[in-house]
């Protein structure tokens, strides 16, 4: 049976949000509490990022719709993601910096 595309999604997320659990539980040196993991697992991260996110040092822009899965694997990181850069103004080039973030989990 082939999955459809929101299914893959599904499964695609569900991986990305085990791994990110993991490495949540590695830092913490033990399992968190299953109410926790249940709020983790049951909020998409995903859901509250925008379209675009900077990333790196050099804030790199990574846009949802040219670069679904690297846009993805970023929501998912152990990291907090930069969500605006200069205060929503375009910035010039090589003038970015970060003006909004999404916190580590």
């Amino acid at each position: 049976m082939e999955l459809n595309a929101a299914d893959e999604q599904t499964a695609v997320v569900s991986a990305l949000c085990a791994g990110l659990l993991g490495s949540v539980n590695e830092s913490l040196g033990a399992p968190m509490a299953p109410a926790w993991e249940a709020a983790f697992r049951g909020v998409p991260r995903h859901a509250f990022l925008p379209g675009t996110v900077w990333v790196g040092d050099e804030l790199a822009e990574c846009s949802r719709e040219s670069a679904p899965a690297e846009w993805l694997g970023h929501a998912y990181a152990d990291t907090a993601v930069v969500t605006q850069v200069n205060d929503g103004d375009t910035p010039a080039p090589g003038e970015r910096w970060a003006s909004c973030s999404a916190s580590a989990p």
